[in-house]
């Protein structure tokens, strides 16, 4: 839906709606500009509080990646960009997974892989939480293949 505001010229506003116009005072536009503000910050709040609780559910499954099997890992190592393994090592706690996939990669994808960690120091909340959610199916169907393969 388009929205637009003209001023009249008795010092009023139409206010356009799609196909609907009003003709509002000067009082009734401020208090509208109030209130669509005080939305956007609590929308911005609410998104600040769903991006944390991600952010923290990702830390723990950075975690919880450096338990799991090296055949694992070797297989979401390949199949996961640079940035996307970036991503998970600097969400763990300390450098045990950046190890663990150091350990688990070739001598040339080691040295890439740590070329990477060097250069991208600094990846948003954002990304970091696009990553992982781009990641995270990507290592599922691994692991699930995985276990399939041992049953």
């Amino acid at each position: 839906m388009e929205i637009s505001v003209k001023r009249t010229e008795d010092g009023g506003h139409y206010l356009e709606l799609g196909y609907v116009t009003f003709d509002l005072p000067q009082s009734a536009v401020k208090k509208l500009q109030e209130i669509i503000g005080i939305r956007l910050n609590q929308s911005e709040a609410k998104d600040s509080q769903v991006l944390q609780k991600k952010l923290q559910a990702y830390r723990q499954l950075a975690n919880k990646l450096v338990h799991v099997d090296n055949r694992i890992v070797q297989e979401f190592a390949l199949a996961l960009t640079a940035e996307q393994l970036v991503t998970m090592s600097r969400l763990a706690t300390g450098e045990s997974l950046y190890n663990k996939l150091a350990n688990n990669l070739s001598k040339q994808n080691r040295q890439q892989f740590e070329d990477d960690y060097r250069t991208l120091s600094k990846i948003t909340e954002q990304n970091a939480v696009a990553n992982m959610e781009q990641a995270v199916p990507v290592i599922k169907k691994i692991a699930n293949k995985q276990k399939q393969a041992q049953d």
